[in-house]
């Protein structure tokens, strides 16, 4: 039985299967980052899981943070004079995701924005359908992706490939 609200977890014979649970977009919520941050340490310490499969409930893996979310743990943090707490946990526990000694595989489809597309840069593999649209819709903002997503770009593609893109 899932104990989530946000995201759905699944375990067969070693392979584990992670569903983003917010249709129809799967927006990322602050939920969903607590729920990793707990799901995540515990699928590192079990020791049973050969492979984890992320993916998105319906036709999106995920349409990235959900804005007002974010602007409301901004709020609650604000003014901004050191990193917030929130966006350091965020951080950290997909830093355990690509710490993970098994494959970790993102299978996208649709959109994969913000991030979304920093969770899928996380993954140790991605599969995309060919419809899938990738992007970091912050920079639209004079922002940069909180989550590493630029340094993961980088070291996937290239400091001048990712500067391009």
């Amino acid at each position: 039985m899932n104990q989530y609200k946000t995201i759905r977890f699944e375990s067969d014979n070693g392979i584990a299967s992670l569903l983003l649970d917010q249709p129809p977009s799967n927006r990322m919520n602050m939920e969903l980052f607590r729920e990793l941050d707990d799901l995540l340490p515990r699928i590192e310490r079990s020791g049973d899981t050969k492979a984890l499969i992320i993916y998105g409930n319906g036709r999106h893996f995920s349409s990235g943070t959900d804005l007002s979310s974010l602007l409301d743990e901004i709020e609650k943090n604000s003014p901004v004079t050191k990193v917030p707490e929130f966006l350091s946990r965020n951080y950290q526990a997909l830093e355990i995701l690509g710490r993970l000694p098994f494959p970790v595989i993102a299978s996208i489809g649709g959109v994969c924005l913000g991030s979304a597309m920093e969770l899928a840069l996380t993954c140790h593999f991605r599969f995309c359908s060919s419809e899938a649209v990738f992007g970091l819709p912050e920079s639209t903002f004079s922002l940069i992706p909180g989550l590493g997503g630029i340094r993961k770009a980088a070291a996937l593609a290239g400091k001048s490939r990712t500067m391009q893109l």
